[in-house]
């Protein structure tokens, strides 16, 4: 072989040629000089590189839709799993009645508001318990026992 061909895998080459990996000497980057002279902009770093805290609050912040009876509302999705966490704690769900109540007085807290002695008399616990239609008193069996049942009362008598 000789000094100005190379044997690759498309065949021989000729040094100078030019093609794909091998722009014309007049367009190759000079010794010494870097390859993007000016470097990357500020503020363009990597695609995605962002930190947890502002890809939650982008995400906090983004709309989605809440049907609230008839109606389709666009709200925050922050403001929609405050919502559906609400709902769950008046559907009497223990985990969701304890997680509203604790970060209420920390919602409260950050905007400056507290609840008024005469509103709050003392520590209380209110639990919003469905019944789905198991108390009702026009329905057979009124106490929630079926008809013909044996209750705890009629045991012991």
């Amino acid at each position: 072989m000789s000094d100005d061909k190379t044997k690759t895998a498309g065949g021989p080459r000729r040094a100078g040629a030019i093609g794909y990996g091998r722009p014309p000497i007049e367009h190759q980057f000079k010794k010494g000089q870097s390859g993007n002279p000016k470097g990357r902009p500020p503020g363009r770093g990597r695609r995605g590189a962002r930190t947890l805290a502002e890809i939650l609050i982008e995400e906090a912040d983004a709309p989605v839709r809440v049907r609230e009876g008839d109606k389709v509302r666009r709200v925050s999705s922050a403001r929609a799993v405050v919502k559906s966490l609400k709902q769950k704690a008046m559907r009497g769900e223990d985990r969701a009645q304890a997680a509203f109540t604790k970060m209420l007085p920390t919602a409260e807290a950050a905007v400056g508001r507290t609840v008024a002695k005469s509103e709050s008399p003392g520590p209380m616990v209110v639990f919003a318990i469905p019944d789905n239609g198991r108390n009702d008193p026009h329905r057979d069996g009124a106490d929630g026992d079926q008809a013909g049942e044996e209750t705890d009362s009629d045991r012991t008598r």
